[in-house]
């Protein structure tokens, strides 16, 4: 997909898109996980700081981060892209310059479900540290939860290892981490290669189905 960005850009599309687009190209690329666009993109000189609406007023590296594409992520930042909040931050595993002291429950609770989506461990276990709940909702589910529906293998153990009880259910859905995995895989999203991992975990911790998200 990137040889093809490069031809269209030469070809002379705008490398912000057309005009009243809700988005630029960048921050599309960033949503989709497409690393190869976005470093057409930023090669071209597409805006870092284009905002778009999945992550409200979010930048490409924001919605990178909300989706936890890490691809598009080490792509954006190379590029020069800088994280506006902690969340962003956390996402792009490097909370230096950062302090954690003070901050609110909701703060740290998107910065937790940041690092988990884009599995940066260490920064889960800084968080963690300065009293960020692992049980806290972002949209409807804790970090547990997220990181299961995105399938991602290494924080969804991490998080159990470290307190996330496998058998929460969230306050909106009623529903388990498990529960969020099977309906991501059910559902007409595209599941990542990481969630037959975080299922099979998943059921090996529950012993048994979940109910399905409502």
């Amino acid at each position: 997909m990137g040889e093809i960005a490069r031809v269209l850009l030469v070809a002379g599309a705008p490398v912000e898109g057309a005009p009243g687009c809700e988005e630029t190209p960048i921050v599309t690329a960033a949503s989709y996980n497409e690393a190869g666009v976005a470093r057409a993109l930023a090669e071209a000189g597409a805006d870092l700081d284009g905002r778009g609406h999945a992550a409200p007023g979010g930048t490409a590296l924001a919605h990178a981060v909300y989706f936890g594409n890490q691809a598009v992520i080490d792509v954006l930042v190379r590029a020069g892209a800088v994280a506006r909040t902690l969340a962003e931050a956390a996402g792009a595993g490097d909370l230096t310059g950062w302090p954690l002291e003070g901050r609110g429950t909701g703060e740290l609770a998107w910065a937790l479900r940041g690092a988990a989506l884009c599995e940066h461990l260490r920064v889960v276990d800084q968080l963690l540290a300065a009293g960020a709940n692992i049980h806290a909702e972002t949209e409807g589910g804790p970090a547990l939860q997220w990181a299961a529906w995105a399938g991602k293998p290494a924080a969804v153990r991490h998080l159990v290892q470290h307190g996330a009880d496998p058998k929460h259910r969230d306050r909106e859905h009623d529903g388990t981490p498990l529960g969020w995995c099977r309906h991501r895989n059910t559902s007409l999203f595209r599941p990542s290669p990481g969630h037959d991992a975080v299922q099979a975990y998943l059921e090996s911790l529950e012993g048994g189905r979940a109910p399905e998200l409502t």
